[in-house]
């Protein structure tokens, strides 16, 4: 049976499917105050710090979960 964090990286990897997302997860860990994760496309890294556990923990992917995918793009597409 998977770990929480486990779960929650596949979670997110499918919502980023969902999306269409051209950037990888590279990490996903947990913090004091919920979730850091860490997305990269090519050489570029973006991190998310702060994340709540029910926004990447809960299945099937949240709105919330679905917003941070967003975001990310944004972020990544800012920077081309």
């Amino acid at each position: 049976m998977p770990s929480r964090q486990q779960a929650a990286a596949v979670n997110v990897r499918a919502a980023m499917r969902v999306a269409g997302a051209e950037f990888d997860l590279k990490d996903l860990a947990r913090t004091i105050d919920g979730y850091s994760a860490t997305f990269q496309m090519g050489m570029v890294t973006h991190v998310e710090s702060g994340l709540d556990e029910a926004v990447v923990e809960d299945e099937p992917p949240t709105p919330a979960l679905h917003e941070l995918i967003r975001r990310v793009q944004a972020v990544f597409a800012g920077m081309t």
